[in-house]
């Protein structure tokens, strides 16, 4: 999950006029497979990733208009889903995992130098890490502890390091969870319940947790999610159904929340996240494997606008998605066919939305070449995608893309 925390200042002022969204090439040379994005107080994006190629966790910036790239860690294979936030300086503080020992390390910058630690050493863990500062400033994290499948949530300051087992009951996997904290007192985290096939929703504290489906039954649910809570308390989470192949979105309060699709044109919705901007409306980032497209969404008066922001060779494998004070979205991407991370910064203005009949490849569910409107062939044809000939790989190729 990727936060707009509280005590970020967005200089509004600042923000540019987006026509549409701003595509920049940040990073080459296979990178970028796992992505996270934060804003400073000046609302210049920080970028975590993962360098595939030699197995190196690195740290883009935005400063004078111009990207700077460094390597926070090169100890071995290192920096698969990577959390990033900003402390109240500045400071770049990054959860991530190390994939030679399967331990769960932690990055921070201070006075111009990398500080590094291993957080967690029992391995195999650290799966979907997610990371996001207590009331204090000191990180907290949730991730999956995938040799006991299980959900475990850590936190430490300067006098205390702790983790606890949230969900002893449940098998817990997928690839992501995602984690809030509310106060001291209270935090939420979602997660896949593999045995059940279920979106779960997770609240409580250091060792005090309980647990509640908040999707699941008829279709296997939430193996890729995003969290966040508005200022009123109200939850925002969003979800992949790799059943139906759709983005779901259910919000309200924590056992009693309103589900509805966003998405089920092509099979998209893994990998995903979620963010809020200042009027509390969800925006969502995610990957749509029938078109190997980045796609957009947000939500306003109840309604969602969906965009195509980039198609290709694999494009938006992962993504990662954060608004301004101003509007401006920024999401940070892997192109895995480049092997390469860009950062769309912008927003739709300037964009067409897609329908169904746009985007659908109706040969990824029924394999008989009939579109939306009954007639033969499919709707693909006007998308921009290339129709039945660009797509035939696609049209077998239904799982994640990861």
């Amino acid at each position: 999950m990727r936060y707009w925390l509280p005590f970020v200042l967005i200089a509004i002022f600042a923000a540019p006029a987006w026509a549409e969204f701003d595509i920049e090439t940040v990073d080459t040379g296979g990178v970028g497979a796992s992505t996270d994005v934060a804003l400073d107080s000046a609302a210049h994006p920080f970028v975590c990733y993962y360098a595939e190629t030699n197995g190196n966790l690195k740290l883009a910036r935005l400063s004078d208009d111009a990207w700077h790239v460094s390597v926070v860690d090169q100890a071995g294979d290192t920096g698969m889903y990577c959390s990033l936030y900003l402390d109240s300086g500045g400071a770049p503080h990054i959860a991530y995992r190390d994939n030679d020992e399967w331990d769960v390390r932690y990055a921070y910058l201070d006075a111009g130098a990398w500080h590094r630690e291993t957080l967690e050493s029992y391995g195999p863990v650290g799966v979907g890490i997610s990371m996001m500062p207590g009331p204090a400033g000191f990180p907290r994290l949730s991730y999956i502890d995938d040799g006991d499948t299980a959900l475990v949530y850590l936190w430490f300051d300067p006098e205390n390091f702790q983790s606890f087992y949230v969900d002893g009951q449940s098998s817990v996997g997928g690839q992501a969870t995602s984690l809030w904290v509310v106060s001291s007192e209270l935090s939420y985290i979602s997660y896949h319940d593999v045995t059940e096939g279920a979106m779960r929703l997770a609240r409580g504290r250091a060792e005090t947790w309980e647990s509640t489906v908040v999707d699941g039954g008829e279709a296997v649910v939430g193996a890729d999610s995003g969290l966040a809570v508005d200022q009123d308390g109200v939850l925002h989470l969003a979800y992949a159904d790799t059943t139906n192949g759709d983005l779901k979105y259910a919000t309200g309060t924590y056992g009693d929340m309103t589900v509805e699709v966003v998405d089920d044109a092509g099979w998209c919705g893994i990998p995903m996240d979620l963010a809020l901007d200042g009027d509390g409306r969800p925006h969502v980032c995610y990957y749509d494997d029938a078109s190997e497209s980045l796609r957009y969404a947000y939500r306003d008066g109840g309604q969602w606008h969906r965009y195509v922001l980039e198609g290709g060779d694999h494009i938006g494998q992962d993504c990662s998605l954060i608004v301004d004070g101003a509007g401006v979205v920024t999401i940070a991407y892997h192109d895995a066919g480049a092997g390469a991370l860009k950062v769309a910064r912008g927003d739709a203005s300037g964009l067409d939305e897609f329908t169904d009949d746009d985007v659908t490849d109706d040969d990824v569910a029924d394999d008989d070449q009939t579109d939306d409107d009954g007639a033969p062939g499919d709707d693909d044809a006007d998308s921009g995608f290339g129709g039945d000939a660009a797509n035939s790989a696609s049209d077998t190729d239904v799982g994640c893309g990861c």
